[in-house]
């Protein structure tokens, strides 16, 4: 390609991103199809249409130009977004060898595997080769079937050999109730195989048997137990166990459906399974159960302590993530381009008020409230070189981020226990502060949020995330309901209270609440509805916050669908920063924040004023429309790169 071609291919690429942003979206797309031609390989000018198409309701041709993007060997990016798009549609499309990219999407993986979980789902649920045995689990629900008539006669290797499912069951946890119910079933079967066992089993049985093993440790075993499920399991346990004892023979069935029911670590001289040879699926299952679990119990004597912990609530908060770190999570989204605070900004808001920072050759990044690292990891990637401290109040959740992060053998982030609470008088500075996940759990939210930015260098950008008071009306209701019945934050119990919510009358909140993603680990559930401290707030009460703290307000973490909603109602707020605007908007569309408020803001030279953002001032609103039924976590705080929450 000749230089003029490239030159020329540019500028039709940068005027399409400057139509893109003033929201002239058929223009932006014939600009971008006009580089596409000049430059055949513009990776960037693909992602630039299918975006524009997105923004207009068209996810058809989005997902057309993204299979072309990536068919040439488009970037991460391109995956991310083609991930980020099919997320958008409210049903699976009819595409050739759909099944076969999301199997490698969740295992390469070309975003975080818990997006895509919702697709593979869909997707397995509608195989013909497999929607036989769900729908026949499902419509005996809660019963439990016997081996042969859920499985029938070649079931087993039917299901077995199933390639979306083998990815999906060790990648993230399944969050789609029908095929929940389903693996319910399914272990059940497996259980009472292994039960009955006494040599080797057949390698397509123990193979499954160990993927739904690894799929419970990382849900946390919140799969429903009913009748003597529980006693079956634990007298297999109990066999296993002695066998282990006596250095008897031990079939590979027996290993794989007990770590269905019981985390292995938990049995007494599981290690010594380690001297036995094992085929590759139980090895794998060991490694997840034993081993993992080790290297972070010897991690944690190497975390330093960067404060006291003396608040109440602190203390709490603590105990919690002490016994549910939160999430579990096996791969990061991959690295993307690394860009610069001021790049990312620009591209995600590119009409907002963003200052220039003070050129610096490596940023000083804060994750606070790091939970298990998935974002500190994912942070240091995209801003790349940085220096990262990723602080957190559980020890149990820095030692699973530090493995993590020493397995992916990424340098530069420093884990420590820390309260953002005694934070005051801390001796450092940074360029980049996040906290999307962390504040809504304090006693005084906008009190940990003026300690946090008070750390902020000079034009220096936070991210920060705040429950809205109006999305979680569900999460309310169900609150109420556990405390109605007594239900207590442990496993048993939240595993029977998911179960008497999935009972719900359809179209309540209670059953609403079922519907997220959180829903569908012990940990996560706990997070989402039994949390021992959670506070919710409102735009009003941020824009007021905003006004007088010397932070200027960039954008919010939004859907390109959701963007163009509002861009679409709101004409006149072309930098989309008005949030007397977003108010009305959300209350015409309550859905719009169901995961939170996500967004950005940047310090303004001035610490007593915010120049440029006008005070608080209500708009009318008109009568409520929906965005979406449950917009997801993951659709509704999509920003390419960028994670949803702050664990």
């Amino acid at each position: 390609m000749s230089d003029r071609a490239h030159a020329d291919a540019t500028v039709q690429f940068d005027l399409g991103r400057a139509l893109a942003a003033q929201g002239k979206l058929g223009q932006a797309a014939s600009q971008f199809e006009r580089a596409i031609a000049l430059q055949p390989d513009f990776i960037d000018a693909y992602h630039g249409l299918a975006l524009s198409y997105l923004q207009q309701g068209r996810s058809d041709p989005a997902l057309g130009v993204l299979r072309r993007a990536i068919g040439i060997g488009g970037a991460a990016e391109s995956k991310a977004l083609f991930v980020q798009v099919l997320r958008s549609l409210s049903g699976v499309p009819d595409l050739d060898d759909l099944r076969e990219q999301i199997a490698r999407a969740l295992s390469e993986p070309w975003t975080r595997p818990s997006a895509v979980a919702p697709i593979a789902a869909a997707l397995i649920r509608h195989d013909e080769t497999i929607k036989f045995f769900v729908d026949r689990a499902n419509a005996a629900w809660p019963q439990r079937l016997p081996p042969r008539e859920l499985l029938g006669s070649a079931g087993l290797a039917t299901i077995g050999s199933h390639r979306l499912l083998a990815a999906l069951l060790p990648a993230t946890p399944v969050s789609d109730v029908v095929l929940e119910r389903f693996l319910t079933a399914l272990r059940f079967v497996l259980l009472e195989l292994a039960s009955a066992e006494t040599t080797a089993a057949d390698a397509v049985r123990v193979r499954l048997s160990c993927l739904l093993a690894r799929q419970c440790f990382l849900n946390e075993y919140v799969l429903a137990r009913v009748g003597d499920e529980h006693d079956r399991a634990r007298r297999l346990r109990d066999r296993l166990t002695a066998a282990i004892s006596a250095g008897a023979a031990i079939p590979e069935a027996w290993i794989a459906s007990v770590a269905s029911y019981f985390p292995l670590h938990s049995l007494p001289e599981a290690d010594a399974l380690f001297d036995g040879a094992w085929s590759e699926s139980v090895t794998a299952v060991l490694v997840q159960q034993l081993r993992e679990p080790e290297a972070e119990r010897q991690l944690r004597a190497t975390i330093p302590t960067l404060t006291a912990i003396r608040d109440k609530i602190s203390l709490v908060v603590r105990e919690q993530y002490e016994k549910n770190p939160y999430p579990r999570w096996v791969k990061p989204a991959p690295p993307v381009r690394p860009l610069t605070i001021e790049q990312f900004l620009r591209r995600e808001f590119p009409l907002a008020p963003v200052c220039a920072r003070a050129p610096r050759e490596t940023l000083d990044i804060l994750v606070a409230g790091c939970g298990t690292g998935q974002e500190a990891i994912e942070t240091a990637q995209q801003f790349s070189p940085a220096r990262v401290l990723a602080i957190d109040l559980s020890m149990a959740s820095l030692a699973y981020g530090a493995r993590k992060t020493r397995e992916l053998g990424i340098a530069g982030i420093d884990y420590a226990q820390a309260d953002i609470l005694e934070l005051g008088s801390f001796d450092r500075s940074f360029d980049l502060i996040m906290a999307g996940g962390v504040l809504h759990h304090l006693a005084d939210p906008f009190a940990g949020w003026r300690l946090l930015f008070a750390l902020l260098r000079p034009a220096g950008v936070m991210r920060v995330g705040f429950y809205s008071e109006l999305a979680r009306a569900h999460v309310k209701a169900a609150r109420a309901f556990i405390a109605e019945c007594g239900y207590r934050p442990t496993t048993d119990d939240i595993r029977r209270c998911r179960q008497d919510l999935l009972g719900a009358p359809d179209g309540s909140l209670l059953k609403t609440v079922t519907r997220a993603e959180d829903f569908f680990t012990t940990s996560e559930c706990r997070d989402l509805l039994f949390h021992a401290q959670e506070r919710r707030h409102t735009l009003p009460e941020i824009a007021a916050f905003l006004a007088d703290s010397g932070l200027t307000f960039l954008g919010f973490d939004l859907s390109a669908a959701v963007r163009q909603h509002y861009r679409a109602r709101f004409p006149a707020d072309a930098a989309m920063t008005d949030l007397a605007c977003w108010d009305a908007f959300e209350r015409e569309n309550p859905d719009t924040f169901v995961g939170m408020y996500q967004f950005w803001v940047q310090k303004t030279a001035e610490r007593n004023g915010n120049p440029g953002h006008e005070r608080w001032r209500p708009v009318a609103h008109r009568e409520a429309t929906t965005t979406s039924a449950l917009s997801s976590k993951a659709d509704v705080n999509a920003t390419a790169g960028m994670p949803a929450k702050g664990h």
